[in-house]
């Protein structure tokens, strides 16, 4: 097990180097090498806004401080499955864009330029994904590697984006916390411009979906919800998000046709109809066909779930915020000994083992690989704890 630096308040306001796992069987490079578990993600530190700023003894810039990079907990992840051949980690080439958020909550738009800016970022947030995955995989299949596993645990998805607007939308809906964070107060007020333009380009009195009266709130919430819902879903379903499928497909299928397999998380919203719900008095909402799933969950990809405790009785299943989409594979634990949840966790888990069986049974393809994998460590797709590869024929 690894040990991370550390990093918190202490770190002034300035740009953060990109980090590595300490782990001696992790290297940081962008050549890639075959039978090398590739973890493309992000590595860098991002400030954290939830914690405030902490004065600076020697006067200057404040310290603030950071969030553990997403890549550093996903390559944690993969280790913990006891994998002790090469990794490999890279940052994704994901374009920065203007946060959709912000610029649906800037106030004098009109309701066309709302409904635009929405379309504009539920494709950009799939559509960069699915360029950069296959930016990653040209890059791979260009050097020649062969039996190699590259792990993608990042989302594109209407339900993704979806469901970061909604919480800060939710926020405004309701009574502000008096303890709430700089982070959650600045969040309340975007959710506040983005609310009342999406309101209005929908026909919706903004002032009912703030109401005390849950007989006014909760059909007008109802009724936001599905819209932002079906516009989503919507906004992904034109020629050209066809013709962006199409393609990565083709990156896959052409990476995996060397012996390579490519894994993908799910994605985590399976909790946000529930929370919708919640909002508008528990009132039903309709999912389109296609919501929940992840851009990168190509046919031949393998596409990881997350399992957890559910239920009165506790019993193992899926868990409850892994997306319900019909693209999933496999389902795994996510990374329980660091205390963290998530299909960015899980998927790691499936890529390493998947490696170890790629560099075990370098003639086998993909399929067969996943094949393996499902018949020795899964049970109904659902990961077996304990489970030993070294049986495996």
């Amino acid at each position: 097990m690894a040990d991370f630096p550390a990093l918190g308040p202490g770190l002034p306001m300035q740009p953060l180097p990109r980090m590595r796992h300490l782990a001696p069987n992790v290297t940081d490079s962008e050549t890639p090498q075959s039978g090398t578990l590739q973890i493309v993600d992000h590595f860098t530190p991002q400030v954290d806004d939830s914690i405030p700023p902490m004065p600076n003894p020697n006067g200057g810039l404040p310290f603030r401080a950071v969030r553990m990079p997403h890549g550093i907990r996903v390559t944690d992840s993969a280790l913990q499955t006891g994998y002790q051949g090469r990794i490999n980690t890279s940052e994704f080439p994901n374009p920065q864009i203007h946060s959709p958020a912000m610029l649906l909550s800037f106030r004098g738009q009109t309701p066309e330029q709302t409904l635009e800016i929405l379309d504009t970022a539920v494709r950009l947030d799939s559509g960069s994904v699915a360029v950069g995955a296959m930016q990653s995989l040209n890059t791979q299949a260009q050097a020649g590697v062969r039996n190699t596993v590259t792990n993608f645990s990042m989302a594109g998805s209407p339900s993704n984006i979806t469901e970061h607007l909604y919480h800060d939308i939710s926020l405004a809906w309701n009574p502000a916390r008096p303890d709430a964070s700089i982070e959650e107060q600045g969040r309340r007020f975007t959710g506040q411009g983005m609310s009342e333009n999406l309101a209005r380009a929908w026909n919706i009195d903004p002032a009912a979906l703030t109401s005390a009266d849950p007989a006014i709130s909760g059909p007008a919430r109802q009724q936001f919800q599905q819209n932002l819902i079906n516009r989503t879903s919507q906004a992904v379903r034109t020629p050209e998000m066809d013709q962006l499928r199409e393609r990565l497909n083709s990156v896959v299928d052409g990476y995996e046709s060397r012996n390579n397999s490519v894994v993908v998380a799910a994605g985590n919203n399976g909790d946000l109809a529930a929370a919708m719900r919640r909002d508008n008095g528990g009132r039903e909402l309709q999912f389109p066909e296609g919501f929940y799933d992840n851009i990168l969950a190509t046919p031949n990809a393998t596409t990881v779930g997350a399992l957890g405790v559910t239920g009165a009785n506790n019993q193992i299943g899926v868990a409850g915020y892994s997306s319900p989409t019909p693209t999933v594979d496999l389902n795994a634990w996510g990374n329980p000994a660091r205390g963290v949840e998530g299909t960015s966790f899980a998927a790691p888990r499936v890529a390493a083992q998947m490696q170890e069986l790629h560099n075990r049974f370098p003639d086998r393809s993909s399929a067969q690989i996943e094949r393996m994998l499902r018949d020795q460590c899964y049970a109904n797709g659902n990961e077996i704890t304990g489970c030993r590869l070294d049986t495996v024929q």
